[in-house]
């Protein structure tokens, strides 16, 4: 959807340009390795962000794999951001992906607080909320049709593509997930 952002002096609108976007179950989110919802990954699990109990628990699939969610690519634009609040439930080490053109990542320690890698010339951000959440981030400075890859890594990740931490899940660990965004610009607007 469009929102206006009263902090762009430009006064541009803003459009997140992903579907369904604190609904992880929902098919227009390709799931790779994680359990399906219903056997392990649970819909509306926990308190989100916003207060609602709309936030999903995503599990790691036990079966050795990358453990991701992806969205298909949105149209090209000059600068582009991928932000999600995510929450860790046993896991705690996650990236964004950049599916579509560039394969670009950002890696992110949720036990620290921190960023763990990421591709050159990529932004980041990570930022702690209230309630153990926290809203990552990464910027492409530009990028052809876009696309959002989530993942849970495993814990002894360092660096690299995060689809190259292939792992199998314990079956009781997890993370939460929700919000996710990705939008025209160098910065995560307001969700």
């Amino acid at each position: 959807g469009a929102w206006y952002d009263p902090s762009d002096i430009n006064l541009n609108w803003r459009y997140n340009l992903l579907q369904y976007t604190e609904q992880v179950d929902n098919a227009i989110w390709i799931r790779t390795g994680f359990d399906a919802f219903g056997s392990g990954s649970v819909a509306n699990a926990t308190t989100a962000p916003d207060g609602t109990t709309t936030a999903d628990f995503i599990r790691p699939g036990t079966v050795s794999s990358s453990q991701r969610f992806t969205q298909n690519p949105a149209p090209a634009q000059t600068a582009q951001t991928l932000s999600v609040y995510v929450k860790a439930s046993g896991y705690f080490k996650v990236a964004l992906k950049e599916s579509a053109t560039t394969g670009n990542y950002a890696s992110f320690d949720l036990s620290t607080g921190t960023v763990l890698a990421n591709t050159a010339g990529v932004g980041t951000s990570i930022t702690a909320l209230a309630n153990s959440w926290y809203r990552i981030s990464m910027t492409l400075a530009s990028a052809g049709p876009c696309g959002l890859q989530v993942s849970v890594l495993a814990p002894a990740y360092t660096t690299g593509d995060p689809n190259s931490s292939a792992f199998s899940g314990d079956g009781t660990s997890g993370i939460y997930l929700w919000g996710a965004q990705l939008q025209t610009g160098s910065v995560a607007t307001t969700y």
